[in-house]
Parts: structure tokens; sequence; C-alpha cells
């Protein structure tokens, strides 16, 4: 389809007589390249003329060949004077021809450089890339193109056979090992010999026994004799492998269970889950079960009034919930979280009933657990809050009944728990799931 063309026509009015009533204005054959616009220079006219001036043209500026521009005066339907202008497109412009990668190009020794080739693009012709051509001749490739109207261009891309980089570590600047651990890998590459890692040296042993920061420099070098060096920043730090943390969530199941098990398998971990009766989790109770967590009782109803009221109905309460448990899971559970824990001031509208309670329950054979370590996620808190929260608490004693929470509302909990789990890996500590023999955490009963 041929292009509208924009013709913006100086009119020179003449102040003196003149035989003619239109005049061109500049050259009478106008040279201009294909693509580029047209710059009318305009036509004048004799001083006074009453006659209107009319423009038409067959000017296609994309495409090479000998065009006309029409200039007529019109007096109603007569056409008293005319006058034309040659205008030739012409197409002197070569393709433009550019390289795919770079025009100076690297090839390992022993290596054959597959070509990346070029593309072609010209103002009239289109896309040429099919038709360039490609010679190749001491370690220069040579990419011609010519356009129809024989413009060409060439461009050249130079091979050298060569290995002059470096190899490159791949390794953090600073590393933290726990006493008596071992040094992580370090890993070093070469552009042309590939994986390196074996022939790494250093300059001296680290002693991982000895707490504190101490320096390594490691070297390598490939058989072009190119060398690389690298020195890491190594923190050892006091092993709490002695510590155990033993995580557990209360008021579960809930739409955050599954992601809560899907990020403690991603850690390797098994906590405990102290949950309540509650419809449409039957799956993932079972679920947590079989991926080796404990699932203990937290009251079939959390209702205090009723579990608290007396203790013929706390026991109603226990038994109803672990026989919905061992169904579940062929399991008679015997570990327990009473709501508010054993320390719980709730309760005190029946004065002594903990005191009953926490006696009654260990004679029949159920062994209840608090917490020793609270995650403060019980505020609702963001994830930096709950992160730091128990970051600060752990230290060097021997268990951690970390108290954390499993029902909705309690997302900082997920997001938090990913910065512990990490944290504690790092630092040694080990986990465990709860069982009826694990350390209980018992509180000071207050009723």
């Amino acid at each position: 389809m041929r292009k509208s063309i924009l013709i913006i026509l100086m009119i020179t009015l003449l102040t003196s007589c003149a035989s003619q009533r239109i005049h061109i204005v500049g050259p009478s054959v106008f040279v201009m390249e294909a693509g580029q616009p047209y710059l009318e220079p305009g036509v004048s006219l004799l001083s006074g003329e009453s006659a209107k001036l009319a423009v038409s043209s067959d000017l296609n500026p994309q495409k090479p060949g000998t065009y006309r521009m029409r200039y007529l005066l019109v007096d109603g339907k007569e056409i008293v004077a005319q006058t034309t202008r040659k205008i030739k497109v012409v197409d002197t412009t070569p393709p433009s021809l550019l390289l795919n990668g770079k025009t100076i190009t690297d090839v390992c020794p022993g290596q054959d450089y597959t070509d990346e080739g070029a593309r072609a693009i010209d103002i009239v012709d289109g896309d040429l890339t099919p038709t360039i051509e490609i010679t190749s001749e001491d370690g220069k490739i040579t990419y011609h193109v010519a356009d129809l109207a024989g413009n060409s261009v060439s461009q050249v891309r130079e091979i050298h056979v060569r290995d002059i980089d470096a190899p490159v570590f791949d390794a953090p600047d600073e590393v933290s090992v726990l006493e008596g651990g071992p040094l992580p890998n370090i890993v070093a590459t070469d552009w042309c010999e590939g994986d390196l890692s074996a022939l790494v040296t250093t300059d001296r042993i680290i002693d991982t026994s000895v707490v504190g920061d101490q320096t390594l420099t490691f070297s390598v070098m490939d058989s072009k004799g190119n060398t690389a060096t690298f020195t890491q920043l190594i923190h050892v730090k006091k092993s709490h492998g002695a510590s155990t943390i033993f995580l557990t969530f209360d008021d579960g199941p809930s739409y955050l269970t599954d992601d809560l098990l899907d990020l403690l398998a991603e850690f390797d971990v098994k906590a405990t889950f102290f949950i309540n009766k509650k419809s449409g989790y039957d799956k993932v109770i079972q679920r947590a079960y079989r991926e080796g967590h404990s699932i203990g009782m937290h009251s079939y109803s959390h209702v205090y009034s009723r579990i608290y009221a007396s203790e013929e109905a706390f026991f109603q309460d226990l038994y109803a919930e672990q026989t919905w448990i061992k169904n579940l899971t062929g399991e008679t559970t015997r570990l327990y979280r009473f709501p508010g824990g054993s320390s719980n001031t709730v309760s005190n509208f029946n004065p002594g009933i903990m005191t009953i309670l926490t006696r009654s329950i260990r004679e029949k054979g159920i062994q209840y657990f608090d917490w020793n370590l609270s995650s403060g996620d019980a505020g609702k808190h963001d994830a930096e809050f709950i992160t730091n929260y128990v970051l600060k608490q752990l230290g060097t004693r021997a268990n951690y009944v970390v108290l954390m929470h499993d029902s909705s509302g309690h997302e900082s909990t997920l997001e938090a728990l990913r910065n512990i789990l990490t944290y504690a890996k790092h630092e040694g500590y080990s986990f465990s799931a709860l069982n009826y023999n694990s350390h209980p955490a018992h509180h000071g009963v207050k009723n």
C-alpha cells in the first residue's frame, strides 16, 4: 500500500511582472534517497494571483523510480496554468549488516567454533538475511550482502583460538562452620577446562576445633598457566549439638498445616502438633503422622468453661479426642497440652482444678507438656518479631520446648519458622518430635 505524502508547499509571491503565472522553486528534477521524507521546495506565484493552487503526485518515497509532482492553478473549473517537477527516488544506501555475538571471539584450543550468524535489513528490499554470503579464511569469517540496487556491505568476525582467562571460584567471601566441623567445599571452574575443584590448593590448614575467625587463601591454575586466587573469611562457631529443640504447634490443624509440613520436610525436622477436633482436616493430620511428626491432644473443644468445669468433664473431653486421633492414625496418643498451659489462670473459676488435673492425668498414663520457650506468636506479631523473640532465647539449655501456633491468622509464624530453622540448623541444634519420655517443661501450677 502506498504511503500518503505530506507536502508542505512554499509559495513565493512575485512582486514584479513575470511571463509565467506559476514557477517552480528549486530544481526541476529533485533527487531523493529511498526511505527518506520528501521535502518540497515549493513554487512561486505572480503577485495578486487569484487562482487556487492544487498539487498532485504519484510519488512513493519507499520505492526507487521517477515520479512527477504537478502544480496546477485552477480558476473555477478551468486549469489556467501548470508546471511539473520530476522526482527521482534512488537507492544508494547499503543494507544494515549486524553480527550475532561478538566481532572478536575466543575459542578454546581443541574446540570448534559454531558460527553465530548475522542479520541484514535493507530499507527498500527488507530482510536480506537469507542472502548473506559467508566465507572463512585465516581465522576470519567474512559476511557479505548486497541489495537489488547493487549496494553492498561486509562485516568481519575474528576468531582467536586461545585460553587467556583464569579459572573462577564459586564461593562466598565469608562462611561459618561449627566447632570441629568440616569446611565447605570450594568450587573452581575454568571456561575451557571445566571443573578444576580437585586442583584447588590452600596456603595453610585451618583447625576448626579453635573457635574464632580465620582466613584461608585458595589457589588454582589451569593447564595454560592461568592462575586464580581467592581468600575466604571463616567463622568457627561453638557447636550447640547437645541442645535439642522440640517444636510444638497448638490449636491446629488449619489451612496453614500443609505449608508447615512442607517447610519441616524441606529442613528434615520433626515436630509435635497439639491439635483440637476440627472438621475437614483428617487427611492433613494423617499426613503429619505418616511423615513422622507426633500428634498430641490439646482438648476436643478448647472451651475453657467446659474443659475445666470438673475432673469428670475434663477427662470426658480428653478421651473423646484421644479416640478421634486413634481412628485417624491407629495410635493411642499419650501426649497432652492443657489449653492455656498447666499454669493457666483461666480455670480460676474452679479453684484447685489444675492441681487435681496435673496429678490425675499422669496417674492415667498421659504425659502433659508445657513449654520453656514461647515464640510470642500468640500476639499476632510479624515474622521479624517472632524470629528475634525466639533466637534471643536460644542458648545452651539442653532442651527447648518451643510454643508456636498453627491456627488461622498465623502466616507470620510460618514465615518466621524458616528463619528459625535456618539459624538453628546452622548453629548445630538438633530437632526432635516429643514422645512420652521427652522433657515435659512443666510450669508451676497456679490454681
